[in-house]
């Protein structure tokens, strides 16, 4: 226990982060693309959106329920799932 250790905390906290963000990233593009949703400036801020929201803790497990919620959502408002896509992507955002 003389020498430092290579892997610090740090870095360790900044490849877990990535790791969340990485697949939560594909997984909106996912959604995206089955929804055909327009792939506009909104849409990709919105990407971006989840991409600093992962980095911060939103996962694979809390996104899902907004999903579910906007997919039970659009058809009660008469509105296409995929125009709601953006809105909830967007709204959906606390971690």
């Amino acid at each position: 226990m003389t020498r430092p250790s290579r892997t610090t905390p740090r870095s360790v906290a900044w490849g877990a982060a990535f790791v969340h963000s990485g697949p939560l990233t594909l997984i909106t593009c996912d959604i995206y693309r089955l929804a055909h949703a327009r792939m506009g400036g909104t849409a990709v801020a919105c990407l971006f959106l989840v991409i600093g929201f992962a980095l911060f803790g939103k996962n694979l497990l809390n996104v899902w329920p907004g999903i579910g919620g906007t997919h039970l959502y659009a058809p009660h408002q008469c509105e296409p799932f995929s125009r709601l896509t953006i809105l909830h992507i967007d709204h959906g955002r606390t971690p």
